[in-house]
C-alpha cells in the first residue's frame, strides 16, 4: 500500500473568509493535477507528500 500526504495552501473553493479574499490561491485544478500525479506513479515510485502553495502565499499559513 502506497500513502501520499497533500498539504494544499490557500484553495478558491467560493468559501473563503473575507479577510483572506485578496490572498493569492491555487485553484481546485492545481490540486487535482498534484494528485493525478502521486496516482498514476509507477509502482515502483513513492511519493509520499506533496506541498503545495500558490506563488506569494506565506509558508505558515
Amino acid at each position: 500500500m502506497r500513502v501520499t500526504l497533500v498539504q494544499p495552501g490557500l484553495v478558491d473553493t467560493g468559501g473563503i473568509p473575507p479577510e483572506h479574499a485578496h490572498d493569492p490561491k491555487l485553484e481546485p485544478g492545481d490540486i487535482s493535477r498534484a494528485v493525478l500525479y502521486a496516482v498514476t506513479q509507477p509502482a515502483t515510485v513513492d511519493v509520499n507528500e506533496i506541498l503545495i502553495r500558490p506563488v506569494g502565499q506565506d509558508a505558515y499559513r
